[in-house]
């Protein structure tokens, strides 16, 4: 989805090209090895576990379980995309490496026009984003 919504918007949704040991700003060495290790725990352990319950599980349930899985994942596409689609102009001014103007873009949508962003600021009245301070200059 993530690459589709980049050819659609020409919008980059993450750059890591102020990491050290990073590829094109697409991947770094800080996200890697966590990323690699919590896959590996995920193959050997987490999966077997599933495989073992959901085989005990009754084929109706699984069914309904999945349409509503399946149903999740539409409709938060469909929200990512009306989303960028009405920011869509204002993204387009800005260079390619736009990880940070997107997501004050979004950030300021949501947070004047949704009826959801207000429901979760209401629920999660001390949310806020925090960007991590690098050591470099």
């Amino acid at each position: 989805t993530s690459y589709i919504m980049e050819k659609l918007f020409n919008a980059r949704w993450w750059d890591y090209s102020n990491k050290k040991f990073n590829i094109n700003g697409r991947i770094c060495m800080e996200t890697m090895i966590p990323f690699g290790i919590l896959g590996s725990i995920v193959v050997l352990y987490v999966h077997p576990f599933l495989v073992n319950t959901v085989s005990k599980l009754n084929n109706t349930f699984l069914i309904a379980f999945s349409m509503i899985l399946l149903l999740t994942y539409l409709f938060d596409n469909f929200i990512s995309f009306n989303v960028m689609s009405k920011i869509k102009n204002e993204i387009v001014k800005y260079s390619l490496d736009n990880t940070e103007e997107i997501k004050k873009k979004v950030f300021s949508f949501l947070n004047n026009s949704t009826y959801l962003f207000k429901h979760i600021m209401n629920a999660f009245p001390k949310f806020e984003i925090k960007k991590k301070k690098s050591g470099r200059k």
